[in-house]
Order: structure tokens, then sequence, then C-alpha cells
């Protein structure tokens, strides 16, 4: 993770860049029904679903990074009541960065895409 943060009068800008090599996992290798023998007759019975793994941990996720920005300001509304105003963007270049791969129903889950936010926040001292 790369952080930098600028101060310009009343405002503050922060961008940070986020780079992550891609977590271990174990790739499925596929699914069957499994009869318990002699107990279940395969013309009568389905069977119980499992699933199939490779080799545990042999595959990697992919690599993501993102890069967010923000602007910041402050306003002091009384003596004691401030408030904090922050707008920005997150994944700003919309990489499709990946969360996790859902085993269930085999497809990629990612992280949050292009997202631009708007923030209040009050203060009472």
């Amino acid at each position: 993770n790369t952080v930098f943060s600028y101060s310009f009068g009343k405002f503050v800008t922060n961008v940070a860049w986020e780079f992550s090599t891609g977590m271990p996992y174990t790739q499925v290798f596929g699914f069957d029904l499994a009869i318990q023998l002699p107990q279940e007759h395969p013309m009568v019975d389905a069977g119980s679903a499992r699933t199939l793994f490779a080799q545990p941990y042999g595959e990697r996720l992919p690599a993501h990074h993102k890069l967010d920005v923000s602007l910041s300001r402050s306003f002091d509304l009384s003596e004691t009541v401030s408030m904090e105003t922050e707008a920005g963007v997150m994944n700003l270049y919309d990489r499709n960065n990946i969360f996790y791969f859902d085993l269930n129903s085999l497809q990629r889950v990612d992280q949050d895409p292009f997202m631009p936010y708007i923030s209040f926040k009050a203060n009472i001292n």
C-alpha cells in the first residue's frame, strides 16, 4: 500500500494505491455423487453430493490493485459543533479485482467497481 496526503488551505487530498499478489487457493477438480455401498443402491438412491479438489493451495488468484482518491474539508459550525465532508472515488480506474471464487456456483466475485462517494460527519464536543 502507498498512501499520499496533501493539505492545501482548508482542504486535504488523499491518494491510496493498493497492490497485492494473488492469494493461494485450492482449485475445484469436479463434482460427483457418492454412493455408500452396500447401504445405498445406485438404481434407487441418488447419493450424496461432494466436491472434488485438486492439490491443496496449488493455484493462485490473480494479482489485484486499485487507486482511491478523496478530497475532504472541515467546517466549524459553532464552538462545539464541527462537520467534516469528503468526496472521493474508490477504484478510480475501474479494474476488476477478484474478491473470492464461489465454489457452489463456480462464479468469480469481484471487489467494488468504480464507486464515487460523498460523506458527511458531525462532531459534537
